[in-house]
């Protein structure tokens, strides 16, 4: 009984997920909806998903920082969060994604890229065809230089044309 209460607390639910997504979609483009995503973020850490998020925004966050330092703190705070969401659900191929396209982009001298190769064999393999973030998976393939040819094809021959 005590896991099954544990495990609803740990849940998110259908319309929080949608809203998040909503929000992680217009914070790629939109700096004012980074805080948003932040906030959702940090409300749901206690899943790996909602955690996952939270990590992307701190990204974003560094990524739109002109400020070095803040960069760096901000970048390792999100590699911690995104590291600890894999390890809550090594399985969800959405928060493997979150990670992959933070450490794709992130400098090596940072050292925050070493799940990369992993992360992209799992997509390889377990991307459903159908999953709803396959639309940006699928954009964020095609304008990555950040991964090699192959490693894009792989990813690319699990999403819908």
């Amino acid at each position: 009984e005590i896991v099954c209460v544990a495990f609803l607390l740990m849940a998110v639910n259908i319309e929080d997920i949608s809203k998040i997504r909503k929000t992680y979609y217009q914070a790629l483009t939109h700096e004012k909806s980074i805080l948003a995503l932040h906030e959702l973020g940090k409300q749901h850490q206690n899943s790996a998903l909602g955690k996952a998020y939270y990590g992307t925004a701190k990204a974003l966050q560094a990524r739109e920082s002109s400020w070095v330092p803040t960069k760096i703190s901000l970048a390792n705070e999100a590699s911690e969060l995104l590291n600890s969401a894999v390890e809550l659900d090594k399985n969800s191929t959405e928060v493997r994604f979150l990670r992959l396209s933070f450490e794709a982009a992130t400098p090596a001298m940072l050292n925050l890229n070493s799940h990369v190769n992993s992360d992209v064999n799992f997509l390889s393999n377990k991307l459903e065809k159908n999953h709803p973030l396959n639309y940006v998976i699928k954009a964020w393939v095609n304008k990555t230089d950040d991964i090699t040819k192959n490693q894009k094809a792989r990813i690319k021959a699990r999403l819908l044309p």
